[in-house]
């Protein structure tokens, strides 16, 4: 059980590292940035990062009577003792174990512990930040990306709707796992769908096939290492080029 997190920008990723932080504290899991070297390289001014409403929040606390590190619970997040700051003995191990932390074979508690962990989803979930929309609302095509993507998917959109052939919107994904779908949904319904990737598969088009039954009608990859411009979309989405 893990969430993922794609940067989008400078800004995001300030903003982002800091939510990452207390959803790893939170739901007791790996918290996964992805960067690339286009935001690690590139500069860009932003505005004052507002720290007044930014809050690092601990959930550990001191466990009354019976200490069980992975006790099963309602919401699937078990107590957590920092060691050294409790009486108490915090063990851990890379194992299937009961709620002490022992390492067993039993198949009954593996799928207890396993049905325990898929529980932390339900709260993962009301906790996604839906992908950014840009461009015209009643759109005929959809753009979809991830990452650092979305400056030159802003500029795609921008300059294909100053061409005035047609209506152009995007989706830009943040929170890439779990997927949010609510957003993409909406807006892919009855429209052209075009994702713009910087790989030679197209992960995000599959991610989407695969959890939303949603097809991308066409394809802008882009490999060769050297980050993808907002007129190098433009120009593909007009030429109607697809992999």
């Amino acid at each position: 059980m893990d969430r993922i997190i794609a940067l989008r920008n400078q800004e995001d990723a300030f903003y982002q590292t800091f939510r990452a932080l207390n959803l790893a504290e939170k739901y007791q899991i790996p918290v996964i940035l992805l960067s690339d070297q286009y935001l690690g390289d590139g500069t860009a001014c932003v505005k004052p990062f507002d720290i007044s409403g930014l809050k690092l929040t601990s959930h550990a606390e001191e466990a009354k009577g019976k200490y069980l590190r992975y006790k099963i619970t309602e919401d699937g997040i078990s107590p957590r003792l920092i060691p050294g700051l409790t009486s108490h003995l915090v063990a851990a191990d890379s194992d299937e174990h009961d709620e002490r932390g022992w390492i067993t074979e039993s198949a009954e508690v593996r799928n207890q512990m396993v049905e325990k962990r898929m529980r932390k989803l339900k709260g993962l979930i009301k906790e996604l930040s839906e992908p950014e929309f840009m461009g015209e609302e009643q759109c005929d095509t959809l753009l979809l990306g991830w990452g650092s993507v979305w400056g030159p998917i802003r500029e795609a959109v921008s300059l294909l709707n100053k061409n005035g052939d047609g209506s152009y919107g995007a989706l830009v994904f943040g929170d890439i796992y779990p997927l949010p779908q609510e957003k993409l949904k909406l807006y892919a319904k009855g429209r052209t769908v075009i994702n713009v990737e910087q790989n030679a598969t197209g992960q995000l088009a599959s991610l989407i096939r695969e959890q939303t039954g949603i097809e991308c009608q066409r394809s802008i990859l882009k490999y060769d290492g050297r980050q993808i411009s907002g007129e190098e979309i433009a120009k593909k989405v007009l030429e109607g080029g697809a992999r």
